[in-house]
């Protein structure tokens, strides 16, 4: 009997019986609830067949897409600290966050807190790219560090000292391992 989901008229092995052949596309053909077209949810399997494990898992992340074009927060004011949360997933995963502040934030410096959750390796990179062009024309690293994949707080500062500090700056973030679709990591950028 022909039981795929195809319009020919062959017997294709549908073992477990869920519409879908190894022939059309079942890469688990003796789990049911493996096969095209299902919700590729957050359990480390590839679900629906696309060789993507758990693209369809990830909570919305409402600063995706930034892979290649960073997700601008505003510009920040000299009173609120901003808190965001986002997540790296799939592993090859790059977030970019940018904002700018103003000329006049003389003595100001940054505090960026990131917390992973525990197991999670994040690589963290802090960039500037000043109005003042006699600093140069490029963007200069200001901060890169390493989360080490032990969950809880990470902290990096940005000192400026008396410097004018006002022009856009941007935040990097990818995993240094794995990433996660089921738990997400919190940015967090203060300043005084």
């Amino acid at each position: 009997t022909d039981t795929d989901t195809d319009t020919d008229t062959d017997t294709d092995t549908d073992n477990d019986n869920d519409g879908w052949s190894v022939e059309n596309g079942d890469c688990e053909d003796n789990d049911p609830w493996i096969h095209p077209g299902v919700d590729d949810d957050c359990d480390g399997i590839d679900s629906d067949c696309d060789d993507v494990v758990d693209d369809d898992a990830a909570d919305p992340d409402s600063y995706e897409p930034n892979d290649s074009s960073d997700a601008y927060i505003g510009d920040l004011d000299d009173i609120s600290p901003v808190n965001l949360e986002a997540y790296i997933f799939p592993d090859d995963d790059l977030d970019l966050i940018s904002w700018y502040v103003y000329d006049g934030w003389d003595d100001t410096d940054f505090d960026i807190f990131l917390d992973p959750p525990a197991g999670m390796d994040l690589a963290f990179a802090l960039y500037w790219f000043p109005d003042d062009t006699s600093e140069g024309t490029d963007w200069i690293e200001l901060a890169y560090e390493d989360s080490a994949g032990n969950g809880g707080r990470e902290s990096w500062a940005a000192n400026f000292g008396s410097e004018d500090n006002s022009g856009m700056y941007l935040v990097a973030i990818e995993a240094n391992g794995r990433g996660s679709c089921g738990a997400a990591y919190d940015l967090s950028i203060n300043w005084d």
